[in-house]
């Protein structure tokens, strides 16, 4: 059997792999809710 070839001792890389990924999902998060904003202001607009 091989040795590892990278092995992240300090975990430097899982914590930034970690907070890419809190990154991406607030972002997601972000479009979903101006979305949905911008879905209700256009309701609000065209009813009155």
């Amino acid at each position: 059997m091989t040795a590892a070839i990278f092995v992240d001792g300090s975990g430097r890389r899982g914590r930034r792999l970690r907070m890419v990924t809190y990154a991406l999902v607030v972002l997601a998060l972000a479009l979903i809710l101006a979305f949905w904003v911008m879905q209700g202001v256009d309701v609000l607009g065209s009813s009155a």
